[in-house]
């Protein structure tokens, strides 16, 4: 089918404005299919403005992001538009400096004063003395002056040190002819490393780099070089040498096979260690590392390098990348806040469920190694199909504690051999309506068939707003609604169920989900108020708060068909069918 021009002209416009293809197809005047949309945007080369045409692009996206940031509250769709924006923004910040950089090569020639080699990975001939270098944030470049063998920075999430290691060990591999070995938590994580050492080698260097798992290349002065971006598997750092970088070290099971190796590597001269990460649980080894303590808890007389950096500390020293911290306290919740952006450890002293367990319930898929082996690999969750499975939904309200305890909302597959997280929200300082608007969007986003929904106290308004779900014309199947009442028999139920679902290996989750274990963690065994037996709590006295998460995952855990229950998988009491 053949469009007017004006049509074409009009999705490009919209996309300019930082609208996806699929919001693209929304708003035009006419239907459009969305491989036409795609295709137009390839063949006129959307991605690809004059240089004129980058302020436009880029005032108009921060216009739309002020004006989402001027409002005191978003709803979900303003969040994710949002999330849309200020990537579409960064990107056209990454496609201008190419541009900018490409055009420099045509009129002054390449950085080494020679044209671009037709070699991949091929950098001979270039002079790293005369390299112009990325705009770095003052922490950044605090970091990259730390002169120790041995560096250990602890930080607020996503505050770009992916981004500098992956520079730093490019720059360095290529002027010293070293080996730079990239380990992180997930496979996801450590390809980000990749994917930014492939940019850097592209814009700054004109190479484009071959590889996966490991990629060689050829330095300035005709060496070779090998980068390695490793698993986490307890044979990852042996057969290897060369400087390590070590990301997400506190989220990485069974460290300790990976310390040994790093420790050896360490005795080698010129050879350099680095631990980056945000706190996980105090007892991980990363701790005692961070610390400097040894086993027993003695002070070390050790020469580490350490660094914290804090949210608050990387807007003070020039990071651009989030919204004001006032904002983002009324986004997250203390708790969330704490642990996400103030660099706070977790005391899982006492916890029922334990780290180690926790980690090898991450969603693994198995994949080939350069080498032709086959392995297992953490990773997130793929996105959500419907395949047939029968979904639950649990909820926990907000109980009104000064720790920043808030509602949550957690689904669940029924996979059969595998119960799996698929989804889960945070509700702070939400009206009783809007809580209850989620629930049943996401009710109808994942069919879900069974509720269970905390009545006790504040619960009860969320109960009376969602018990005749049924009677939405959304919904089209048979929907078991059950109020949940907590007694001490129930907690018990509740907590020991999940406890066996945990050490028989058949939960699943995504291998980033930190809040997801964070909150399981939370739960500690203590005696009650009589004396005379046990009852589950959150550690109010951390930063997980009243782990409402955990209840939640617990409550749609109650519909999962566990063999062997402790509890032989009664009935919840006071279940009522809706409709």
């Amino acid at each position: 089918m053949t469009y007017q021009n004006d049509v074409r002209d009009e999705a490009k416009t919209l996309y300019e404005s930082g609208q996806t293809v699929e919001e693209i197809q929304k708003k035009l005047k006419v239907p459009v299919p969305l491989r036409t949309i795609r295709a137009w945007r390839k063949k006129d080369k959307w991605e690809e403005p004059d240089r004129n045409g980058w302020g436009l692009v880029m005032t108009r996206l921060a216009r739309d992001v002020t004006q989402l940031m001027d409002k005191e509250k978003w709803t979900e769709d303003e969040e994710k538009r949002f999330n849309i924006l200020t990537d579409k923004l960064e990107q056209f910040r990454i496609r201008q400096e190419a541009f900018d950089i490409k055009q420099r090569k045509i009129f002054e020639g390449d950085f080494s004063g020679k044209k671009k080699r037709g070699k991949k990975n091929d950098f001979t001939g270039i002079d790293l003395n005369a390299l112009k270098t990325p705009d770095f944030f003052a922490y950044q470049l605090k970091f990259l002056d730390m002169k120790e063998e041995v560096r250990f920075v602890l930080k607020s999430r996503q505050i770009g040190f992916s981004y500098v290691i992956a520079w730093e060990g490019l720059i360095t591999g290529l002027k010293t002819g070293i080996n730079q070995i990239f380990i992180s938590a997930s496979k996801n994580q450590v390809g980000t490393i990749r994917k930014y050492i492939k940019q850097f080698a592209r814009e700054f260097f004109g190479v484009d780099l071959t590889g996966k798992d490991e990629i060689t290349v050829i330095t300035p002065d005709e060496k070779e070089v090998t980068f390695y971006f490793l698993s986490t598997n307890s044979n990852t750092t042996q057969g290897y040498n060369g400087d390590l970088y070590i990301d997400e070290f506190c989220w990485i099971p069974k460290v300790n096979d990976i310390l040994d190796t790093a420790k050896a590597m360490s005795s080698h001269l010129n050879r350099r260690i680095t631990y980056i990460s945000t706190p996980s649980v105090k007892t991980h080894p990363g701790y005692l590392i961070w610390k400097g303590l040894d086993e027993k808890g003695k002070k070390l007389k050790d020469k580490i390098g350490r660094m914290k950096i804090t949210l608050k500390q990387a807007i003070k020293q020039g990071c651009t990348l989030f919204k004001p911290i006032k904002e983002l306290r009324e986004i997250f919740t203390p708790r969330q806040f704490k642990f996400l952006y103030e660099c706070k450890w977790i005391d899982n002293a006492g916890s029922i469920f334990k780290m180690e367990d926790l980690e090898v319930c991450a969603y693994k898929e198995k994949y080939k190694n350069d080498d032709g082996h086959y392995a297992w690999e953490p990773v997130d969750l793929p996105e959500y199909k419907d395949e047939g499975f029968e979904n639950y939904l649990g909820y926990d309200p907000n109980g009104g504690g000064e720790d920043g305890d808030n509602a949550s909302c957690a689904v669940g597959s029924n996979r059969i051999d595998k119960l799996r997280i698929i989804d889960h929200k945070s509700f702070n300082n939400a009206s009783v309506d809007w809580q209850a608007g989620q629930i049943k969007r996401m009710v109808v986003e994942y069919r879900v068939k069974n509720i269970g929904i905390d009545t006790t106290g504040v619960g009860l308004s969320i109960w009376n707003k969602v018990k005749d779900i049924q009677q939405d014309p959304r919904i089209t199947w048979r929907i078991n609604v059950v109020p949940i009442n907590y007694t001490w028999e129930m907690k018990q139920k509740l907590v020991l169920d999940l406890e066996q679902i945990v050490s028989r290996k058949i939960l699943e989750f995504s291998a980033s989900d930190q809040e997801l274990i964070n909150a399981f963690l939370a739960i500690k065994t203590t005696a009650t108020k009589s004396g005379g037996k046990t009852t589950f709590v959150a550690d109010r006295k951390s930063s997980i708060g009243h782990a409402d998460l955990f209840w939640a995952v617990s409550h749609l855990a109650s519909f999962f068909p566990l063999k062997d229950s402790l509890f032989n998988q009664a009935p919840l009491p006071g279940g009522a069918m809706s409709g």
